[in-house]
């Protein structure tokens, strides 16, 4: 959403809703279907300022049930679904540090985890407090377990990550390298294993990318040379900076994604066969990742599953299997929030899905449903599966269950 204002007008921004509500002007804001202008642009800005008041005014529950809608309603928001839930993040931010946050449920993890990542660069760039960031990543496990099984509490580290490189001091501007080393020094202080390092690191690289699209970072070397700073960083990090160069890389091919895989893949060379936390190679997460995004591009095409299976296939047999997963995974990172499993189940199901990109496509979400879903539903989920997935997919189900 290039037409995002910056902290500070946000602030501002959350200032004016509120007085307009005092004023008896709420509802030039309020009622879902007051963003029916035309143009697009107004459109997103009347949709920041819904979602911004509706959890100030009403809470967490109420913003994601707004999310939910409008993401029905206009393909538009929801391409950007996860830059919308960033936003009830970061307004909840002041709800958690007055205890009224409320309850925390599944629905947090809609459209990519944007709301931790949302919540946490607030925190960490109002008050750089690594404690009180530790202490809500805590509060979201005891509010969530036993209903969600990790990626909830999980993508709070990502969020770390994220706002503290988003608070970087103005004098490391200009030198990617120095920007991240605060960082990531952090991660490895705050985090209390190898995933949540993992987790963590991500956030920095993420935030890095986001910052180099602004002249005022002097970063011109991710937006010309994506994989550059990737290439000078530590084996345990560099998986995590090239995935999350992939917005950088999109934009150097122009989203010619076919152009992006072969950028990729030559630019790792050898790192790109590197093993990854997850088991993966790097060049495989990498793959993964474009796969994600490329249903995030095209899935309001009508062809856009025949379109995906086509990439994939002109991809080399070492990533193959990882690019279709990516388009899995898509489904539910960007699909609709109260139907994005159908989507998927759709899309698996197809008459062109070869035997082993079927198994691909099942695999990846059957096995991480827990992390997107309460787990009853997600053993429900499970269930519906075709009888060959469910059986070496759902094992977890019946080991939860037992």
């Amino acid at each position: 959403m290039k037409w995002r204002v910056n902290k500070k007008t946000r602030t501002v921004l959350f200032v004016v809703v509120a007085a307009l509500g005092v004023l008896g002007l709420v509802s030039l804001l309020t009622g879902k279907d007051v963003c029916l202008t035309p143009s697009s642009t107004d459109r997103q800005q009347c949709w920041e300022r819904e979602v911004i008041h509706t959890v100030e005014k009403e809470g967490v529950a109420k913003a994601f049930q707004l999310l939910s809608y409008l993401y029905e309603r206009d393909p538009l928001f929801a391409k950007d679904c996860h830059a919308y839930a960033h936003l009830i993040g970061e307004g909840s931010y002041s709800r958690f540090f007055n205890g009224t946050l409320g309850e925390l449920t599944p629905e947090v993890g809609y459209c990519g985890y944007g709301f931790f990542h949302g919540f946490m660069e607030t925190l960490l760039f109002s008050t750089g407090n690594i404690s009180e960031a530790q202490k809500f990543c805590a509060e979201v496990d005891a509010k969530i377990a036993g209903r969600v099984a990790s990626s909830g509490s999980t993508a709070c580290y990502h969020g770390i990550g994220h706002g503290v490189t988003d608070g970087t001091d103005p004098r490391l501007w200009g030198d990617a390298d120095t920007m991240v080393a605060p960082g990531l020094l952090l991660c490895e202080k705050v985090s209390e294993s190898d995933f949540q390092e993992y987790l963590c690191a991500t956030g920095v690289f993420n935030a890095i990318e986001i910052l180099s699209t602004d002249e005022r970072y002097g970063l011109a070397e991710i937006q010309e040379h994506p994989y550059a700073l990737c290439h000078r960083q530590p084996k345990k990090y560099r998986e995590a900076c090239y995935t999350n160069m992939i917005p950088a890389v999109l934009r150097l091919v122009e989203d010619d994604f076919l152009d992006a895989a072969r950028y990729v893949l030559k630019e790792m060379g050898e790192y790109g066969k590197e093993k990854t936390i997850d088991g993966y190679s790097t060049e495989e997460m990498v793959i993964l990742g474009f796969g994600s995004e490329f249903i995030r591009v095209y899935l309001g095409d009508p062809q856009y599953a025949e379109k995906g299976l086509s990439w994939c296939r002109s991809l080399n047999s070492a990533v193959h299997g990882a690019c279709i997963e990516g388009l899995s995974v898509g489904h539910i990172k960007y699909g609709s929030p109260e139907h994005s499993y159908d989507s998927l189940r759709s899309f698996c199901s197809l008459d062109s899905m070869r035997a082993g990109e079927r198994d691909a496509c099942y695999k990846h979400v059957l096995l991480r449903l827990r992390n997107w879903y309460e787990v009853k539903r997600a053993g429900e989920l499970c269930r519906q599966a075709p009888s060959p997935y469910r059986e070496k997919y759902c094992t977890w189900y019946e080991s939860d269950n037992e």
